[in-house]
């Protein structure tokens, strides 16, 4: 649980971060939000650590265990990889904290509303798009009717058979 609360206050630095309108800054603004930047960056690649050495734990783990039967596990190595995890953990909520402790400076910086900023070539696509749905669902639905159709067609011709078949049975008794 403490993990997946850090993974979730790194995560959600980051997206404030990525949607950061590049404004003209002070050498010292420049320096904090590089900093954050810095630091956020840190805080995913000692998460993606964090992650590679639960799966090596839990691949030592199940190793140990499939050959607990036959042979000793090696407890040293289990040991080993159980601290790495944990110093990697603490890495990562140390991050988690100054990243939370200097997130007052992200509200500063100005995010970029992209409904605004559409392209009239994006206008033009976005409306291709909606009308080659409409097209999709109409001839979906015209599919629909002409196999409905098939399959009345196919349940009559059954029905005929079926009676020239009963047909063919009360002419020979």
């Amino acid at each position: 649980m403490k993990c997946f609360y850090i993974t979730s206050n790194v995560t959600k630095m980051m997206l404030e971060i990525t949607r950061i309108q590049v404004n003209p800054l002070t050498a010292s603004d420049m320096t904090t939000r590089t900093d954050i930047f810095n630091k956020s960056n840190a805080a995913l690649d000692t998460l993606y650590n964090v992650w590679e050495s639960m799966l090596t734990i839990i691949q030592a783990v199940s190793a140990a265990s499939s050959k607990s039967l036959t042979t000793e596990p090696d407890l040293a190595a289990l040991q080993k990889a159980r601290r790495d995890y944990e110093t990697l953990l603490g890495k990562l909520s140390l991050t988690a904290i100054w990243l939370e402790d200097n997130k007052d400076i992200l509200p500063n910086i100005s995010v970029k509303d992209s409904s605004s900023d559409e392209t009239p070539q994006r206008k033009q696509l976005l409306l291709e798009q909606e009308s080659l749905r409409n097209e999709s669902d109409r001839l979906s639905n015209q599919l629909k009717r002409l196999l409905s159709q098939s399959y009345a067609l196919q349940f009559q011709i059954d029905m005929l058979l079926s009676s020239s078949y009963d047909q063919d049975i009360d002419s020979r008794s």
